[in-house]
């Protein structure tokens, strides 16, 4: 479309250079006085169709455009969602491996008193309690702390 407008407007032109500097152009203008009220409507319409196109054009390119930085943005949302998901699953680890150590702890300070001959089953004395008490609020960290 705009190749079309711009040989509209040569042609133009130079039928008007023709005008301007011969003799023989003004004749042929009385002539073929109706071709020259066409070509002007006709090079408007070639004008505003050369603009239509140009708009439709710039209208697709912003399109894109804006599409394209939303998939960037996306995309970098995802990276972000990844990583603290990664985050996550190490503090999770973290936790488990405590947790984990505390029930080690817990069994050798229980095997270590029952060596010195002191009671660590429950109910048998306030220590014993003590520890029952801790050993039973871990399987509770175990529900918290485990992942989907």
């Amino acid at each position: 479309m705009p190749s079309f407008t711009g040989l509209i407007v040569y042609l133009f032109l130079e039928i008007e250079k023709k005008f301007l500097f011969f003799q023989v152009a003004v004749d042929w203008a009385t002539k073929y006085g109706v071709v020259l009220y066409l070509l002007i409507p006709l090079l408007l319409l070639s004008a505003l169709m050369g603009i239509l196109f140009a708009y439709d054009i710039y209208r697709q390119l912003m399109e894109y455009i804006e599409e394209k930085g939303r998939a960037v943005i996306l995309e970098q949302e995802m990276g972000q969602i990844q990583n603290h998901i990664g985050e996550i699953e190490q503090l999770y680890t973290g936790i488990r491996s405590v947790k984990h150590d505390m029930q080690n702890y817990l069994f050798d300070i229980k095997s270590l008193l029952a060596v010195e001959g002191i009671a660590v089953e429950e109910g048998d004395s306030e220590l014993g309690n003590y520890l029952a008490g801790i050993g039973k609020s871990l399987p509770i960290t175990k529900t918290i702390c485990s992942l989907p």
